[in-house]
């Protein structure tokens, strides 16, 4: 249901606010349904966790962990590239850009890759100890 809602929501505003206002749907608008999807699924993994087998939670943990570290690169990248170059500039914008932050592109780039690349794998340790506390559960 969650995810028909996500996936419809922005059609249906879109078309309701498009033929009333005549101005176009911007993210601002979708976004709080948009990100509701995640957290509800999240929350409900973690309810039901004790029902799921240890392996398959660590797997959707490593999982939602690494989509969400790729999804925040690219998500700042896209961004960055459009502050940097416009729409239709390069994609490897370091040596082109028009704009750059304080201390350039690079330093920026390498804070936001390390934190994603954290973030994509900070399900190393809580999963791999939670397959490994039921496994001793198990063998007791």
């Amino acid at each position: 249901m969650a995810v028909c809602l996500a996936v419809a929501f922005p059609i249906y505003f879109a078309a309701a606010s498009y033929s009333y206002t005549g101005f176009g749907i911007q993210g601002r608008h979708t976004l709080p349904f948009i990100v509701v999807l995640p957290l509800l699924v999240g929350e409900a993994l973690r309810r039901g966790s004790a029902r799921l087998p240890a392996r398959l939670y660590a797997r959707l943990f490593a999982g939602a962990a690494l989509v969400t570290g790729i999804v925040q690169f690219v998500a700042w990248w896209t961004d960055a590239h459009h502050y940097a170059v416009g729409a239709n500039g390069p994609w490897w914008f370091f040596g082109t850009a028009q704009w750059s932050p304080p201390g350039g592109w690079a330093v920026w780039a390498l804070v936001v890759g390390s934190g994603s690349l954290v973030l994509a794998l900070c399900w190393a340790t809580p999963s791999l100890l939670r397959v490994r506390r039921a496994s001793a559960a198990h063998s007791e």
